[in-house]
């Protein structure tokens, strides 16, 4: 008996370690931004959670 060996849906059928390989790049791509001094995706992820801030403040006072 012959059995067909099972792709995986990620990537197009890839494997685990591929898959983990890209992951692994994608969340270093994202920590090199982050990190970055005065990048946009370091200003906008101020701007977004000071919003979040006030918003999350607007709704403790309605209570």
């Amino acid at each position: 008996m012959i059995k067909k060996k099972r792709q995986s849906i990620l990537l197009g059928g890839q494997g685990t370690l591929e898959y983990l390989f890209v992951l692994t790049a994608a969340l270093l791509v994202i920590i090199a931004a982050v990190a970055s001094g005065n990048g946009p995706v370091r200003k906008g992820l101020e701007s977004y959670f000071a919003g979040m801030g006030d918003k999350i403040g607007e709704i403790a006072n309605e209570f």
